[in-house]
């Protein structure tokens, strides 16, 4: 099992590494140190990291859920149901929302964080 969603920390020099068995990875791009750096609820479909939040956002469409995970201190610290299936996501960075397309009904759910 491998890497299934990637994103990148152009500021931070780190590039962000969610794998099949459910552990994110993060790679340092200077020393390329790599670190196992949390574990989240499954096979990962897409993920996408917030600069301005420092947040990383992590799709899972068994069971539904996108886990949210700050990257300062490596923690997931939200996790937001949508349904089962659900892996097709958006950010918008001007507005901080996340749209999430819910494929059994046929709905979209939106997503912003305070």
């Amino acid at each position: 099992m491998g890497p299934h969603g990637l994103d990148l920390d152009r500021r931070g020099r780190r590039l962000f590494c969610a794998c099949d068995e459910g552990r994110l990875y993060e790679v340092d791009l200077e020393s390329e140190k790599v670190s196992e750096r949390s574990k989240h609820a499954g096979t990962p479909d897409v993920i996408f990291y917030n600069p301005d939040l420092d947040h990383l956002y992590v799709t899972i469409g068994d069971p539904g859920v996108i886990q949210v995970f700050d990257m300062k201190s490596m923690k997931e610290i939200q996790t937001v149901t949508t349904e089962a299936g659900t892996h097709t996501v958006a950010f918008n960075r001007k507005n901080g929302k996340v749209y999430a397309f819910m494929p059994e009904t046929h709905r979209a759910a939106v997503y912003q964080e305070a």
